[in-house]
């Protein structure tokens, strides 16, 4: 029956959607309430920090600045919308602005995560707060009909699990890299089976053979001379000693920067050292610390630490802006 599958590709339509209406109304200033219309410092002030932000290896295309808008692709959108636009967006909106975003930004980090489904009814509140409340910043004449399907998200959350479980980003990556297989127009079909079995067996004969007898994670890799990793890959992220890619959380909350990894007794730990005195991002409409999402002073960390790698909750995207760091957990490690 229809109403077995959801209705839209959630996640896709509010990345492409609204995000990108909001960065095009605000940068334009052609919303009906020119409250929030940015003037060219803030414009460079935005563009300039997107485009000096560093993301994890996990986010393949890096966020473009301003003057590209019209460009960017869906996952720039999602990468603003999950780890930047919290950052910079409360130095360049009027408050009251800022914190109709985040009742936007919440309701979506909730949606994404199983570990937050005990936060889906204050989603729900979230989300339809954000609608009552879009038309008296932005006006009539945006409430469109990507607006309106933000009231049934937490619905299909609860049918059919997570936004990451059921958008479409996968297929669209897939379809980019399986139309780069055509040589010709003759037989498409044949062609893309024989070329993605010649490449599968070229991959497999390129594995050390005892890889390909055991592809168990975690894997250690760049080993050095002093005996220690300075990488692990784990089935869904890695870390390594590259400052975007250090980052994780621990069971216990404490944010950690990984130095290298060490063996004891055949079991891998992680070397690294914790963040002081972290704080809230904000407090309203819910703590940010309940979404795993934490600040702290640059450079303020402590002596190194051993973290066994059953410790680690998540890969961390670290985002530096003035003299603070910014730790939101790479959504999809949760």
């Amino acid at each position: 029956m229809v109403e077995d599958f959801p209705i839209s590709d959630s996640l896709h339509l509010i990345d492409l959607g609204i995000i990108k209406r909001c960065l095009v109304g605000w940068r334009d200033g052609n919303f009906g309430n020119y409250k929030s219309k940015w003037c060219a410092k803030d414009i460079l002030r935005v563009s300039n920090f997107l485009e000096n932000c560093k993301m994890p290896l996990e986010i393949h295309r890096s966020v473009r600045g301003l003057d590209t808008l019209c460009y960017w692709k869906g996952t720039e959108f999602r990468t603003f919308l999950y780890y930047l636009g919290v950052v910079i967006l409360s130095d360049v909106l009027p408050i009251d602005v800022y914190q109709h975003y985040l009742k936007l930004f919440c309701a979506i980090t909730i949606c994404s995560s199983n570990v937050y489904n005990k936060f889906l009814n204050l989603a729900e509140v979230l989300l339809n707060s954000y609608i009552e409340y879009f038309r008296d910043f932005y006006g009539e004449d945006y409430m469109s009909s990507n607006i309106h399907n933000l009231t049934h998200l937490v619905d299909e959350v609860r049918k059919f699990g997570p936004l990451q479980s059921f958008n479409s980003y996968p297929f669209e990556n897939r379809l980019y890299q399986i139309k780069n297989l055509l040589r010709n127009g003759n037989l498409p079909l044949n062609q893309i089976a024989k070329r993605m079995s010649e490449i599968v067996q070229s991959e497999i004969s390129l594995l050390p053979n005892d890889v390909k007898s055991n592809l168990n994670f975690p894997v250690l890799k760049n080993k050095k001379s002093d005996g220690f990793f300075y990488k692990i890959e784990f089935e869904t992220f890695a870390l390594s000693q590259e400052k975007s890619d250090k980052w994780f959380l621990t069971t216990n909350n404490q944010v950690v920067a990984m130095k290298h990894v060490i063996l004891k007794n055949g079991t891998p730990y992680i070397s690294g050292s914790s963040v002081e005195n972290l704080d809230n991002v904000f407090e309203t409409p819910i703590r940010s610390s309940y979404l795993n999402i934490f600040k702290g002073i640059l450079g303020n960390t402590k002596a190194s630490n051993f973290y066994p790698i059953t410790s680690i909750k998540s890969k961390l995207v670290a985002v530096e802006y003035g003299n603070e760091m910014f730790f939101f957990p790479l959504i999809h490690t949760l």
